[in-house]
């Protein structure tokens, strides 16, 4: 099975998932990139975009950080710092690299923008996994 046939029902950018975002992640200047709008959908107080929301995008483009080298991971930490509110009607930006890699563990660094100002920033760890051979442990 392909990565993107185990992702179809991701909550962030799964085709398949009913009520999920639909965002794309793609390569700019080589790191992963995404890009939206907040609605008040993804709100926590009014106005405000609820910060679980924003560790899922960062999990998602660092996880897609990783993808792109064509390598296979699941998430095993991700810390983040929240520096300023993200705001309902504003565009963020997000994105993530490859800071380092120490045998199948790869540490990964992102952050999320609007405009200049930085909204939140994340440091990852992700392990390289045959996925196959996971699932039939689960």
């Amino acid at each position: 099975m392909s990565e993107k046939e185990y992702a179809e029902n991701c909550f962030v950018c799964g085709e398949k998932n009913p009520i999920g975002l639909h965002l794309k992640t793609i390569n700019v200047n080589g790191k992963s990139h995404m890009e939206l709008d907040v609605h008040e959908n993804l709100s926590g107080f009014d106005g405000l975009m609820h910060g679980g929301f924003i560790c899922m995008l960062l999990d998602e483009v660092m996880f897609h950080a990783v993808e792109s080298s064509g390598e296979t991971t699941l998430t095993l930490s991700i810390n983040t710092n929240f520096v300023n509110p993200a705001l309902v009607g504003h565009h963020l930006v997000v994105e993530a690299w490859i800071a380092n890699r120490q045998g199948r563990k790869i540490y990964v660094e992102g952050k999320v923008t609007d405009g200049d100002k930085v909204v939140a920033d994340a440091k990852g760890l992700y392990l390289t996994v045959d996925m196959d051979s996971f699932l039939k442990t689960i």
